[in-house]
């Protein structure tokens, strides 16, 4: 109990059953007191170590740097880390007294049900926050939402392209592919056994620090393997266990010769950690080679994407519940915990894929770039990674993306911008400006008595707005300024499916 109660606790104060009044108080409180050590500050050193330090009571490792000190003055930046903190909180300790098992798997019917109260919040400001156009024209957020890669649909089929031009590349590269299961050492479960029996030497860890060990290890084992010149690319792939511990899949190529070496590295990581218990060596890292007369490994990596998306062509998952049932549990696992569920290995920066397919004119005397953005308005994925160099970790790639806030005429940072109006691609000593349309908030419309759950994840019903008290919009959110300057919102153009 003294482990759960530390858990929930925010700085000093166990915040688990603070109303939202009380939320708003304590940001209150937390943003104030940031104000006075920002006037008190003697100078820029002493401010940020200053700043530093208060964070650390409540375990905030971001860097310090201009916008985080101004973030840290306002209130509402408090209450959506305090909103975070507490919803991750609750998760972990209701995980950590079993309540997430073979029977409510992934996450807990609570933590279930307060991610659909989210989506449901999100989805009606979505749809009832109108913006404006420079030239009049008028569109919906939810409008901007449905057309970009938020849309589960959308990222699917993106991702299913990106991933068919790195087999691609693998094939006329002559590299072969092998899947890889990443687990963790047992003291990490909850349950043993599938999911049935508690784990006696569970060691309370939550699904955010096993995700950290993982990726700790992947990072030490990626440096050592960069040291030996082993090359190799893919994707990863971020699963639950039925109580909610994080397991990897990674689909890699590598070049024939470097394939045993690349494998026992793998291994030895893996193993670091109690790799002498019982049944370590057999099932914390599994290999499974692709075999091309039973089918290419992109198919076994496909049904992972969809699986983890919306299911699209499966029926069940592993236990024999229904896909849909599966797909919104997973969803609101990784985003309660904040997991990152897919990730390419070694390919060029997805934002210029996306940056240059906006670009719908050709770019007149720019012989490097013109193809690439001919190939990325294409959804020609292939051509794209051999323009951009192909894929590795060490290729120096032709295009960059740089910050938003760049003052293309001095090269400087603007680091008092906040609102994001273009952003800048720079390839053979040339800046190219992404352009897009200028849009402002311009109502937002009153929250209707009913609202029907729409939420891609889960299935249809009606709840009253007033049993939907979700604390916060999620992952998603936008910034409303003040008059000094107002919200710039991409204009989505037509152009063929990602």
């Amino acid at each position: 109990m003294h482990k759960c109660d530390d858990a929930l606790r925010f700085g000093s104060l166990n915040i688990s059953n603070f109303n939202n009044e009380e939320v708003k108080r304590l940001a209150d409180n937390l943003s104030s007191r940031c104000q006075t050590i920002v006037l008190d500050a003697p100078d820029p050193a002493s401010l940020k170590n200053s700043i530093g330090q208060y964070l650390s009571r409540y375990h905030i490792t971001q860097d310090i740097d201009d916008r985080l000190l101004r973030s840290v003055q306002r209130s509402a930046w408090w209450r959506r880390r305090i909103y975070r903190h507490r919803r991750i909180a609750l998760a972990s300790v209701r995980r950590r007294i079993g309540m997430t098992n073979l029977r409510h798997s992934y996450v807990d019917s609570y933590t279930l049900e307060e991610f659909r109260r989210i989506e449901i919040k999100k989805r009606e400001y979505l749809e009832q926050t109108v913006l404006q156009s420079e030239t009049g024209e008028t569109k919906t957020l939810a409008e901007f939402h449905d057309a970009s890669v938020s849309n589960p649909c959308i990222r699917r089929i993106e991702l299913i392209n990106r991933l068919n031009g790195v087999t691609r590349w693998a094939n006329e590269n002559g590299d072969m592919g092998f899947m890889v299961t990443l687990t963790t050492p047992s003291k990490m479960h909850r349950y043993r056994q599938r999911g049935t029996t508690l784990n006696p030497n569970f060691d309370g860890s939550d699904p955010r620090s096993v995700q950290k060990y993982l990726c700790d290890l992947w990072r030490r084992c990626r440096t050592h393997l960069d040291q030996q010149g082993i090359e190799f690319y893919g994707i990863r792939v971020v699963e639950p266990h039925a109580d909610g511990t994080p397991h990897w899949h990674m689909f890699l190529f590598t070049p024939p010769s470097c394939a045993l070496a690349l494998k026992k590295t793998l291994s030895a990581f893996a193993l670091e950690v109690d790799g002498k218990e019982p049944g370590a060596k057999k099932h914390r890292i599994t290999f499974t080679d692709e075999d091309k007369a039973k089918g290419l490994l992109i198919a076994y990596a496909v049904k992972y994407i969809s699986k983890n998306i919306d299911g699209q062509g499966l029926e069940e998952d592993e236990h024999g519940n229904p896909i849909d049932s599966y797909v919104e549990r997973a969803t609101a696992w990784a985003r309660t915990f904040g997991i990152r569920q897919f990730q390419f290995i070694g390919e060029p920066r997805i934002g210029i894929w996306r940056d240059l397919r906006k670009l719908q004119e050709p770019l007149i005397g720019q012989p490097i770039l013109e193809p690439i953005r001919q190939a990325a308005r294409d959804g020609d994925y292939f051509t794209y990674l051999k323009l951009m160099g192909g894929m590795g970790h060490r290729i120096t790639r032709p295009v960059k993306r740089l910050p938003s806030n760049l003052d293309k005429k001095t090269g400087e940072i603007l680091t008092g911008t906040e609102v994001v109006l273009s952003s800048f691609l720079s390839c053979d000593n040339v800046l190219t400006i992404v352009r897009s349309s200028q849009w402002s908030v311009k109502q937002t419309s009153q929250f209707p008595s009913l609202l029907e759950h729409r939420s891609l994840h889960g299935v249809e019903r009606t709840i009253p707005v007033s049993e939907a008290k979700a604390e916060a919009l999620g992952l998603f959110s936008i910034t409303v300024r003040s008059n000094e300057t107002t919200n710039a919102i991409k204009k989505p153009k037509e152009r063929p499916p990602p």
